[in-house]
């Protein structure tokens, strides 16, 4: 099961790790104990083991230096604001592991 809409995950760094699932499996599913302990245990595991903020920003430097010589010669606009969206990321994906582990931290109060 993989809910759609993960393209917006870094949107609002501060969104809520419960967001207002629209799609009827997804909120079915978070909206019964065993699934939103589930969910919650999922995103846990995901938090320790593969949402590495280090990992991913030195992967995105390695693909901006790859990315923006070819924008640059298609769009010579997108490729000078290309370090802007790159750096906007770059802030957001340790920000937001932080206000998940937050969020999951409180829940398990």
């Amino acid at each position: 099961f993989i809910p759609s809409g993960l393209d917006q995950m870094f949107g609002d760094i501060n969104g809520p790790i419960f967001p207002n699932f629209q799609g009827f499996i997804a909120r079915a599913l978070v909206e019964t104990p065993e699934g939103k302990k589930r969910y919650l245990a999922k995103l846990d595991e995901i938090m320790k083991t593969t949402f590495r903020p280090d990992a991913l920003v030195k992967r995105l430097d390695e693909l901006q230096n790859r990315v923006q010589p070819e924008l640059a010669k298609i769009d010579a606009g997108a490729g000078k604001d290309y370090p802007n969206q790159v750096n906007r990321l770059r802030q957001a994906i340790p920000q937001r592991a932080k206000v998940i582990e937050d969020q999951l931290k409180r829940l398990k109060k």
